[in-house]
């Protein structure tokens, strides 16, 4: 008996969020301390997820090899996976802050313009010496330095949202393997979602982390990928497209730290120029803005993009980065 071409549910999921007004795209820049520009990269999350996109560039551009976790978690029982579901379904969602700032919600991507590129988008770098200083920092509070910098982006925005309200966040999860795949590069972006006060600590988040995951939330993406191939296309595309109308503040992302294959598992403390990588995140007009960290060789990258429904001035971006920078370097 003859069978049909395997769906891609990543594919038709990302398509959906393009269809409306979701900016998808996998951008990835390269930059050292000589270049004037960036050098961009532009993959599709329909093909990647991040870390997937990022490793693509790596070995069919620059030929540089590198190793891509995979989770070691085991598989929740039935039992808890089924509870968790519950857990997801019956959670106490309570109303997200907005932002003063008012989302236009009549805002749609130019025509032809695809993949759409957000023009409200800014990058920081940090060289090994500062990545090491906010480490440091982190560990002296008790915390992890992503539990860290993700508490600097609550601070940076909670003057700009107005009273009342929780902040509502998606938090990806490396779950790399949880899901059989082709090639490891594959999307495999699987996220939790985690609400919290806007005077939550950086304890109180990390708590807030390390709950959901003990209740197995992050494993509940790739359980539902296959059920998913149950719903037709139509009926996919219309359960995806509801989801999205939840409001959230935004999320973050912490792609690790990485670097080349042999290097990381050598174990050898990174030398010579320092070079940074970069990637931006997905912002849609529910989830408007986007924060990704990134670490290659010891220098760390963090982008921030805005969604053009929210703002499409590309100085706000740049001036919330750079609060965002000031909170994160001096609250230690």
């Amino acid at each position: 008996m003859a069978h049909g071409p395997k769906r891609d549910i990543f594919a038709e999921w990302f398509t959906a969020l393009e269809e409306i007004g979701g900016s998808v795209a996998v951008q990835l820049g390269r930059c050292t301390a000589t270049m004037t520009e960036p050098e961009w990269y532009f993959l599709t999350h329909q093909q990647f997820d991040g870390l997937g996109g990022l490793a693509h560039v790596l070995r069919t551009v620059k030929h540089v090899n590198i190793d891509l976790p995979t989770t070691t978690e085991k598989r929740p029982s039935w039992p808890k996976l089924v509870l968790a579901l519950l857990r997801s379904i019956f959670r106490v969602r309570t109303r997200a802050a907005r932002f003063r700032r008012p989302i236009d919600e009549s805002w749609k991507p130019p025509p032809g313009e695809h993949p759409m590129r957000p023009s409200a988008s800014a990058w920081t770098l940090f060289t090994r010496k500062e990545t090491a200083e906010l480490r440091l920092a982190a560990r002296r509070r008790g915390v992890s330095l992503n539990v860290w910098l993700f508490w600097a982006l609550k601070e940076m925005l909670r003057p700009e949202l107005a009273p009342g309200g929780n902040m509502e966040w998606v938090f990806p999860i490396s779950m790399r393997g949880a899901i059989p795949y082709e090639k490891d590069t594959d999307n495999q972006a699987f996220s939790i979602e985690l609400g919290f006060r806007p005077d939550a600590t950086p304890e109180a988040i990390e708590s807030s982390i390390r709950r959901e995951m003990r209740r197995g939330m992050q494993w509940l993406g790739p359980w539902l990928i296959g059920a998913m191939r149950f719903l037709t296309p139509a009926a996919l595309k219309r359960t995806i497209q509801q989801s999205s109308r939840v409001y959230k503040t935004g999320s973050y992302t912490n792609l690790g730290a990485r670097a080349p294959a042999e290097e990381e598992r050598s174990g050898a403390e990174p030398t010579g120029e320092e070079e940074w990588w970069m990637a931006f995140g997905v912002v849609l007009k529910t989830q408007p803005v986007g924060m990704v960290c990134l670490t290659w060789r010891g220098c760390m990258s963090v982008t921030l993009r805005i969604h053009p429904a929210l703002s499409q001035d590309r100085q706000l971006a740049e001036e919330w980065l750079a609060t965002w920078r000031r909170i994160a370097c001096a609250a230690g």
